[in-house]
């Protein structure tokens, strides 16, 4: 099976798809079949006749439709991933997707900005069967938004504290509207040691253009109320976001250094914004560079020598 490097792509929800490729693909192996024909069999659509299938640029496209229950996901074997399980933090999500209309989230408009949960007992048998396969307490909640459905995430968090003896550690992320005293409390009781959530930028204009849905004067209050319950706080920062200026992109910077400074963050994970195609962001920056493989978030020069666009305020050089 030494080919190019893909043959084959599935773009959305990969779990039953993937999982009936590899049984083809064994089932080849085993009949002495090459890849050739196997590759032929796919395109002439012999099997995933479920989804829509295409063959682009020398490769065969999957996609997948969209998991009409959550609850049907099997469970993960850490066990399979190292002969060392413990190297592995469990990544669980209690939901998928995110209905925010944040113009420059790829997640969430690959999932369709649609939002879909989990129920909170499979949530915390699957937290259960992490901590037994892996012999660690620590986890991570991979949600989009945890705290999305504020009932739903609640039992999640209520079941987990009486779970908890002191020793379970996990992470989560959330946005800024979803962090109340209540659901601070409710994390601190589950054992969440840290919670991210996105700033992105402290220019109100720039937050609106891109339809975050958020003020600019909420993140010092609610970074107060996570702090005020001994949890960690990290945010998403984005240095070239449409409406941004040179001036105004330094406010940002000095804002965040007296946050962390303060301890009202913890940490920070900064970007460069990135308007990839498909995206509303595509449409709110001047498009320098088609080729995708340079759209990079890294703020590292090495890895991101410039970004692929400029704004009507920034040049791609002053973002660098």
């Amino acid at each position: 099976y030494k080919r190019h490097i893909i043959d084959v792509v599935v773009k959305g929800e990969g779990e039953t798809v993937i999982e009936e490729l590899m049984i083809l693909i064994q089932t080849h192996k085993e009949s002495g079949k090459n890849i050739d024909t196997l590759m032929n069999q796919i395109r002439c659509q012999e099997f995933f006749w479920k989804v829509n299938c295409v063959y682009e640029a020398g490769k065969i496209v999957i996609d997948a439709p969209m998991l009409k229950d959550l609850n049907n996901v099997p469970k993960l074997n850490y066990k399979l991933l190292s002969p060392k399980p413990s190297l592995f933090l469990p990544r669980i999500w209690t939901s998928r997707g995110c209905t925010a209309k944040c113009a420059f989230c790829a997640p969430a408009q690959a999932l369709k900005r649609t939002f879909r949960k989990r129920t909170p007992n499979l949530v915390v048998s699957d937290i259960a069967n992490g901590i037994s396969l892996t012999g660690s307490k620590t986890f991570l909640i991979g949600d989009l938004t945890f705290f999305h459905d504020l009932n739903h995430s609640s039992e999640i968090c209520e079941r987990l504290s009486d779970l908890n003896t002191g020793e379970l550690r996990f992470w989560c992320q959330t946005r800024l509207d979803r962090v109340t005293e209540e659901s601070a409390r409710l994390l601190k009781q589950a054992g969440c040691k840290q919670v991210s959530v996105g700033i992105e930028t402290f220019t109100q204009d720039a937050l609106q253009s891109n339809r975050k849905g958020q003020k600019v004067a909420w993140a010092q209050k609610k970074l107060e109320i996570l702090r005020k319950h001994d949890i960690a706080t990290q945010s998403y920062v984005m240095i070239g976001m449409p409406e941004e200026t040179v001036e105004s992109t330094q406010n940002t910077i000095r804002i965040v250094t007296e946050l962390l400074l303060t301890g009202l963050l913890t940490t920070i994970n900064p970007s460069i914004f990135v308007p990839f195609p498909g995206l509303p962001a595509h449409n709110l920056v001047k498009i320098l560079d088609k080729n995708t493989e340079n759209y990079e978030m890294s703020v590292f020069k090495d890895q991101n020598p410039y970004p692929v666009f400029e704004t009507n305020f920034m040049s791609r050089y002053q973002i660098r």
